[in-house]
């Protein structure tokens, strides 16, 4: 069982106790083994937002096809269509998706600035809490592929049904096979 880090999504913070003073003992926990929750996870009426993070194994991947010259063709085994893609080459060089990727279809990339993909990654990456959004705000490292998804197996952690879920949409990045 582990305490939840803080954040602004925690509403117990470290040496806090309940509600000022006292111990951690009342603050959210988990048990990842049997899934299980305890603390005051749901306090009052008040709006509650939660972020699941899990390491997915995954045999899919975005495939940079092999070949010379321009523009790069790429194609994804990921089981879920994504909604744009950016890569940037070795060189530092921007491309982009013309429309969305789907699973096991050949795309070739068409340039992009600088400037497009700053604009697409802050709308990408809107949906995340701020401490994440911050450290991806300045990602656009070299030889790798940022991509967007709302399709649920693109990466979802399965929840329970009766969760009703805001925003479901994914965010991926990494570097390209070949």
């Amino acid at each position: 069982m582990a305490l939840l880090p803080e954040s602004r999504w925690t509403r117990l913070k470290a040496g806090s106790g309940h509600w000022g003073g006292g111990s951690r003992s009342e603050a959210q926990r988990y048990t990842v083994s049997d899934k299980s929750f305890a603390g005051d996870w749901f306090q009052s009426r008040t709006e509650q937002a939660q972020v699941i993070d899990s390491v997915q194994s995954t045999r899919g991947r975005i495939e940079l096809k092999p070949g010379p010259g321009s523009p790069p063709v790429i194609s994804s085994t990921l089981a879920a269509p994504l909604e744009r893609l950016f890569y940037i080459d070795a060189g530092g060089k921007y491309w982009v998706t013309p429309g969305g990727v789907t699973t096991g279809v050949e795309v070739s990339l068409t340039e992009a600035t600088h400037g497009d993909f700053v604009e697409w990654r802050k709308d990408a990456v809107s949906m995340l809490p701020g401490d994440q959004r911050k450290d991806l705000a300045t990602a656009g490292e070299r030889s790798f592929f940022y991509a967007s998804s709302s399709d649920a197996r693109a990466g979802n952690v399965d929840t329970l049904d009766s969760i009703d879920w805001q925003s479901d949409r994914v965010f991926l990045y990494g570097p390209l096979a070949q």
